[in-house]
Parts: C-alpha cells; sequence; structure tokens
C-alpha cells in the first residue's frame, strides 16, 4: 500500500508543486515559530515595508520598460508580501490558529488552481501547429482572378 502510495504521489509531483510547496512552508514555518517565538517581528515588519518600498518604486520616474516590469510583477510581490504576514502571524499566534490555518488552506486552494489552469493552458497552446501548412502547388489564389487583365 505504502509502494502504490509512493508512486501515485511519484506520478503527480508537477501537477501538485504548489501544494506540496505550500504544506513544507506551513511545516518550516511552524518550526520557526517554535524555534524563535520572537521571529514575526522582522517578518511584520518586511511585509509591511515591502509594499511601501513598492509603492515608493512605481511612484519615481522610470523608463517606460521599468515601469512596465514593475507592474508586471505587482502580483507576486501582493502574494509574497500576503505569504510574509501569514509566516509573521503564525510565528506570533502558532499554526494551529483558526483564522491563520483557514488563510493557508484558502491560499494553498487558490495556488492549486492558479497553477492547474495555467499548466492546461499551456498544454492547450502547444498543441496549436506554429506555422499554417502550405497550399498545394497548384491552387490558385481567389484574389488574382480579380485583377483585370492589360493587353
Amino acid at each position: 500500500m505504502a509502494a502504490a502510495t509512493a508512486r501515485g504521489l511519484w506520478r503527480t509531483r508537477a501537477a501538485m508543486a504548489p501544494s506540496w510547496a505550500a504544506v513544507g512552508l506551513y511545516v518550516s514555518t511552524a518550526a520557526l515559530g517554535a524555534a524563535l517565538p520572537l521571529a514575526w517581528a522582522p517578518l511584520g515588519t518586511l511585509a509591511v515595508l515591502v509594499p511601501a518600498g513598492w509603492a515608493v518604486a512605481l511612484r519615481r520616474p522610470a523608463l517606460a520598460h521599468q515601469r512596465k516590469r514593475l507592474r508586471k510583477a505587482r502580483p507576486l510581490v501582493a502574494a509574497g508580501c500576503g505569504v510574509l504576514a501569514w509566516m509573521a502571524g503564525v510565528c506570533a499566534f502558532g499554526p494551529a490558529s483558526a483564522p491563520l490555518a483557514v488563510a493557508w488552506l484558502v491560499g494553498t486552494a487558490t495556488g492549486q488552481a492558479m497553477w492547474l489552469h495555467r499548466r492546461h493552458q499551456h498544454r492547450q497552446l502547444a498543441a496549436v501547429p506554429l506555422t499554417q501548412p502550405a497550399a498545394p502547388e497548384d491552387a490558385v489564389p481567389a484574389a488574382s482572378s480579380a485583377l483585370p487583365v492589360q493587353d
């Protein structure tokens, strides 16, 4: 039974990557909170300072490609700050507190759903051929017959 479970988990390792990462984050943050109960202070400080620095970076004059890069990374920064805030809460209140456990579960489910959706989109795009098949050599384009003939 254990071998069958291990084979099943191994086959789905790429599809379940966000869930495994979330479990690792949960366990490691719980261990960090147990080992260093005051770790919530630097984590909470980072969770506040990173968005503040991001806002300052967006307001300063920059080149167009730099602003575009900053705007594209906005969801990643928001997710990272949410994870930092969650980690600070776990270190302060413990991993078994109900609101933090629900937040972890919702974040894991959302990340897993987005991961699977993106993988499905990528597979659909990979199935589309990059070039159109060539027309037969004896085919005459329809537009050429409408051109006037000059004598």
